[in-house]
């Protein structure tokens, strides 16, 4: 699982650090080369005291040495392999920060909320005024049950009894 989450890890470390990949690339280039080594990855991982074994990291160099035709890490490999790399979300969730997609998600959830308590409607009323009742012979922008799917993955806590 370690070696799963090495890249995660490092893009986290970058994120924390307000570095974007580019920035971060020059950052974890000890001898600012151009390319990163196995060495430079080490060294970097080590600083950032981001507790990756060493055989972890030796993973994510030889998986980076793939992505490119060098032989040698440069910023499109290393690009490759940080700009979304499985895991990240949870890593950043562990350490109690929110994706950008999650941040959303609790803003349109906050807003639907508060349109429904502001209207005194209950979520059956509210669906009606947001696409529309089915009766009206209007074909509706999504289903009921998807939007009471919704309510329930948004985690709105509101009862039918608004």
């Amino acid at each position: 699982m370690e070696e799963e989450n090495a890249a995660a890890l490092i893009c986290a470390a970058l994120i924390f650090s307000e570095l974007d990949l580019d920035d971060g690339f020059d950052e974890f280039d000890q001898g600012k080369k151009g390319y990163l080594s196995l060495q430079d990855l080490v060294q970097s991982c080590d600083e950032l005291n981001l507790g990756l074994q060493e055989a972890s990291v030796q993973a994510l160099h030889a998986e980076m040495i793939t992505k490119t035709k060098s032989g040698r890490i440069d910023l499109s490999a290393w690009k490759a392999c940080l700009k979304n790399p499985p895991g990240l979300s949870q890593v950043l969730r562990s350490r109690g920060v929110q994706t950008t997609e999650e941040q959303e998600v609790e803003a349109a959830a906050s807003l639907l909320r508060q349109a429904l308590e502001h209207n005194e409607l209950s979520i059956v009323e509210g669906f009606e005024q947001l696409c529309g009742d089915e009766r009206d012979g209007n074909e509706a922008m999504m289903t009921k049950t998807d939007y009471l799917e919704a309510i329930k993955a948004f985690e709105l806590n509101i009862s039918d009894e608004i």
